[in-house]
């Protein structure tokens, strides 16, 4: 069992690590993170260590799983729960004006097909 997370390094994705992290923590399971590849070499390993330093004074057994851009990333986070046999998939998303959610269509894909629940985040 496991915690599959998909990581986009903007503010909802920072809070949907923070939880991943406790859920992994709580239940003693391996968090698997899954981010976009970044276009450059230095900001993979300055991404990557970013992630490092935030989960690695814990006791959490990690893996970062990396893909080329966001197009089929809802497919990956599903096979890879799937994979896994994730016991959840956490993701940020956006909020709106107005206390709204804004979904996007890897979220949308994830949050119809998915077959484990699916922890929401949004940064407030």
């Amino acid at each position: 069992m496991s915690v599959v997370l998909g990581y986009f390094k903007n503010p909802e994705s920072e809070q949907a690590l923070q939880t991943a992290m406790a859920l992994a923590s709580q239940e003693q399971l391996k968090l698997h993170i899954l981010a976009p590849t970044p276009n450059d070499n230095h900001e993979i390993e300055a991404e990557n260590q970013a992630l490092w330093e935030q989960v690695e004074n814990t006791e959490i057994e990690f893996e970062v799983h990396r893909v080329a851009g966001e197009a089929e990333l809802s497919k990956q986070i599903l096979a890879l729960a799937q994979e896994q046999q994730a016991r959840y998939i956490v993701m940020g998303i956006q909020s709106a004006a107005a206390g709204a959610v804004q979904i996007g269509p890897n979220a949308r894909q994830i949050l119809l097909n998915a077959s484990c629940p699916v922890v929401t985040v949004t940064a407030n």
